[in-house]
């Protein structure tokens, strides 16, 4: 007898490990910002000061984009972590808890109601790699 992990692991609903990471991301960036661990913030990251990038639900929330010429810098964890979270919605972004942050992200991987900012309307919290993958 020959199982499908990926049939089984979808119809069970259990998020892939690549979404597990991203949401385990988004919840230790969580965690930085509001100072419940002890991880300065680099120099180099900054939130959104300029009025025309904020609205009035969304005041620093979101980081300014680090651009980096160099790969081991740009995939590590402030950058690739910023540019997640600055395409997440305000509602997730401003949730106090950690454990119903974490059951809000993991519910739009699942359910695929929430939407990125990419062209073509592509949905950001899918199931499958491929539309992960421009994340990485």
């Amino acid at each position: 007898n020959w199982t499908n992990v990926t049939s089984l692991r979808h119809n069970l609903g259990w998020p892939t490990l690549q979404e597990r990471r991203l949401c385990a991301r988004m919840v230790m960036f969580k965690k930085i910002i509001s100072k419940d661990i002890a991880v300065p913030f680099p120099s180099y990251v900054n939130p959104i000061v300029n009025a025309s990038q904020t609205t009035r639900q969304s005041a620093n929330l979101k980081f300014n984009n680090i651009p980096s010429n160099i790969d081991t810098f740009r995939y590590s964890f402030f950058p690739r972590t910023i540019r997640t979270w600055n395409l997440l919605p305000s509602s997730i972004c401003s949730i106090d808890s950690y454990l119903h942050m974490r059951h809000e992200i993991e519910k739009g991987f699942l359910v695929g109601n929430l939407t990125s900012a990419y062209p073509k309307q592509t949905p950001f919290y899918m199931t499958t790699t491929e539309s992960l993958n421009h994340l990485f």
